[in-house]
């Protein structure tokens, strides 16, 4: 279904306004993402041009997408999201109640089988050291911290099919608030609803609570700042993400890889290495100024410009 610009964004505004805020704060400070990695994962995108996506099932982020979908489940099977249903089944008879079974037979394939790549927000602050937590946490015992320009994942594009979220943490009485809003958005805006076609309130009932069952989290990984780019293959499949079967940590397992290639006819610029990264950043180790050497020359011969110039040592002193 063809939508327009303007009719998408009264939708996002009516349902999903805490992540449409994140976004706009993104696009006006004009920040970059910071991806913390091995530096032979690092070294691994940059030779090949390829960044891959885990199932979500074998990431750290696991019990967070449990967090996401168990909360979503709970607040809207509960009395405080039956004005939203009801306003739903206004729209059109038994549109709340194919909603909810459409929704529920998602969820053992939202555990199962969606593919993520997470990044991080970057500060200025940051270019020179990186950040220490997400060092402990991932550059061990030599790590790199890949800074992106993040114009590729503000744009709005469909040609992945392959999405960005930033991810909302909140505690369980904060997310009632999050939700009880975006139900007050939908009983407030009911008529403007109904001039709507009945299956694209649908579809973007279903986008509000697949999104957030996404990009939720506990609160105590708030420092993270994380965003998450999300493949759900079996809802819409890509062409251009490219599927392989790796043995990471003695797990084998189904990846997909995103190609660092532009596809200027469906507004996908700015993907293409030499204008996607910003710098590397080599965390605290023992060797910095050889991984720096490595890096230069490897970037050098993927063509990009001024390599000196794009890799960075981290300040941060090495604890031994």
């Amino acid at each position: 279904m063809v939508v327009d610009m303007n009719t998408q964004m009264y939708l996002v505004n009516v349902l999903l306004p805490r992540l449409l805020k994140r976004q706009i704060d993104i696009d006006e400070k004009q920040s970059r993402f910071v991806h913390y990695t091995s530096a032979s994962v690092g070294m691994s995108i940059i030779k090949e041009q390829k960044v891959w996506m885990r199932n979500a099932s074998c990431m750290n982020d696991f019990s967070e997408m449990t967090f996401g979908i168990e909360n979503v489940v709970k607040f809207f099977n509960s009395d405080n999201a039956k004005p939203m249903w009801s306003v739903l089944n206004r729209i059109q008879k038994g549109l709340g109640e194919t909603i909810h079974m459409v929704f529920n037979s998602w969820v053992p394939d939202l555990q199962t089988n969606t593919w993520l790549t997470c990044i991080s927000e970057h500060d200025d602050r940051e270019d020179t050291k990186g950040r220490l937590s997400m060092w402990r946490a991932y550059g061990q015992p030599t790590g790199v911290a890949l800074v992106f320009n993040s114009k590729v994942f503000t744009s709005p594009t469909d040609a992945l099919k392959a999405y960005s979220y930033p991810v909302l943490y909140h505690t369980e009485e904060e997310l009632k608030s999050l939700f009880g809003e975006i139900v007050g958005n939908v009983v407030a805006n009911e008529e403007g609803l109904k001039a709507l076609d009945a299956e694209l309130v649908k579809e973007y009932i279903l986008h509000m609570l697949q999104s957030h069952c996404i990009c939720l989290k506990h609160p105590g990984f708030e420092e993270e700042r994380e965003w998450r780019v999300v493949y759900r293959p079996n809802q819409e499949k890509s062409n251009r993400l490219e599927k392989s079967i790796e043995i990471i940590n003695g797990v084998p397992q189904k990846i997909y890889q995103i190609p660092l290639q532009d596809v200027p006819e469906e507004n996908l610029v700015g993907l293409e290495l030499d204008q996607f990264l910003d710098r590397i950043i080599i965390g605290p180790n023992e060797h910095p100024y050889v991984a720096w050497e490595a890096f230069v020359e490897v970037l050098r011969d993927a063509g990009v410009s001024n390599p000196e110039q794009r890799v960075i040592v981290s300040d941060i002193p090495l604890r031994t």
